[in-house]
């Protein structure tokens, strides 16, 4: 037990507060790779942010045809967590997991790549790893007679010196964009990041705090649940102007939100004691609501075939969706002509999406 007051005169860390830190996990064998500077510092971090997002993806059903799970990125969201400023910092660093069988990449829709991480444990990859461990460091010549940078050469000394700061910077910006995540669990976070980020909705400080929240008394499968029943409600009515806005409200209070049905015509009674509705007015009125409830029950078919078609599509291999979405935006375009190009976008998925897979699915069943 440690006895004193000053310094040790402090809250140490308990058990139970294990699981309230946000950490990344680091395989040992990537982490001696970097210490012994076998792997620069832009190559072991783009490992790290990849070997930390497996889980989201997993939980999130990224998961191929062969059970490998799979991660998404784009160059532009590998470039911010660097805070490197080219394409060429990305793709070297790319290049050399490749080069150490860690890593394998697959262009994906739009800007996005799909990665998919090797299984270190593999005798291939191990392999590879041990022959890159026994290559003398690129820094090894350099730095024989060089053990302080203050001894080392003006043009050395600089780059180290440079690179430290870069170093620290990178390590200020990471904090700072983590700091949100003392609201809740990292990987929770992520989590529902990601669904803000698929709703179109920022996922602000006062939105991380509701859902924080609801996560006090609801599970996160039933706060998932809640959030996208609450925003595809508010979203399919229209008299709801500012769509972001009320859903942030709604959540902030924990409020259900009812789906929007449309107003079906009443009759009221009409009482004349001398005068009787004619059989024609009614006839009129009789169709107009024969006509709504058709339209209506057109409506309710629909949704329910795109039901069925969206679980036809998610069945589908990968490279298919990706083929399907591209026809689909260019379908949309060629309609739209000089709409938006984000319009076009929901546009296509949500109508156009629809009309190949109906096409495709008329064709496999002929």
């Amino acid at each position: 037990m440690i006895n004193g007051t000053g310094e040790n005169n402090m809250n140490f860390i308990k058990k139970n507060d294990l699981d309230n830190f946000t950490h990344l996990q680091i395989p040992k064998v990537i982490w001696t790779l970097f210490l012994k500077k076998k792997i620069d510092q832009s190559t072991f971090k783009i490992y790290i942010e990849l070997f930390d997002r497996i889980k989201l993806s997993a939980y999130n059903n990224w998961i191929d045809e062969d059970g490998n799970i799979y991660i998404k990125y784009s160059y532009d969201e590998l470039k911010e967590i660097l805070g490197a400023k080219s394409d060429g910092t990305i793709a070297n660093a790319l290049k050399q997991l490749k080069e150490l069988k860690l890593l394998t990449q697959v262009k994906g829709f739009n800007t996005s790549s799909i990665f998919y991480l090797s299984n270190i444990l593999e005798k291939e990859v191990r392999t590879k790893i041990q022959e890159k461990l026994k290559e003398p460091s690129k820094s090894d010549s350099s730095s024989k007679n060089c053990s302080t940078i203050k001894n080392c050469s003006p043009v050395l000394q600089k780059t180290e010196e440079q690179s430290s700061k870069k170093l620290e910077a990178n390590h200020n910006n990471y904090n700072h964009n983590n700091l949100n995540n003392k609201i809740m669990n990292h990987d929770i976070h992520d989590l529902f990041e990601n669904i803000f980020k698929t709703l179109d909705v920022n996922f602000t400080t006062t939105n991380q705090k509701s859902v924080a929240k609801l996560l006090k008394t609801q599970s996160v499968d039933e706060v998932k649940t809640y959030i996208l029943e609450t925003y595809n409600n508010l979203k399919d009515n229209p008299n709801i102007k500012n769509l972001s806005g009320m859903f942030s409200s709604k959540i902030s209070k924990g409020e259900r939100q009812e789906p929007f049905t449309s107003k079906v015509i009443k009759l009221k009674k009409i009482e004349t004691p001398t005068k009787e509705i004619s059989n024609s007015s009614f006839d009129k009125v009789k169709k107009h609501l024969k006509k709504q409830n058709d339209t209506l029950n057109i409506l309710e078919k629909e949704k329910k075939e795109n039901e069925i078609l969206d679980n036809y599509f998610n069945s589908l291999p990968i490279s298919k969706q990706e083929e399907i979405l591209i026809n689909a935006f260019n379908l949309a375009k060629k309609t739209m002509g000089q709409a938006p190009e984000r319009i076009i976008d929901i546009t296509s998925k949500k109508v156009h999406k629809y009309i190949i897979l109906r096409n495709l699915n008329h064709m496999e069943a002929n």
